[in-house]
């Protein structure tokens, strides 16, 4: 692979149980907000929201440390 290239996308290292975890909270996090929406409760909304923004915030923490 050519080193002045930058990479892209997972580093494909890790373990892949944090990874299927990471993606079910993401999809546990989204299926909230909508049903939420659906449902026309606030609460679930929000809750749903703090499941995606702590997923979406730990993986670009991990990220910036290097995995």
């Amino acid at each position: 692979m050519n080193a002045n290239r930058p990479q892209w996308g997972l580093p494909l290292g890790g373990d892949p149980v944090k990874y299927l975890l990471a993606f079910l909270a993401l999809a546990v996090g989204v299926a909230a907000v909508v049903l939420g929406g659906a449902d026309d409760s606030p609460g679930l909304q929000f809750i749903g929201l703090v499941i995606v923004l702590c997923v979406v915030g730990h993986g670009v923490r991990t990220a910036r440390r290097g995995g």
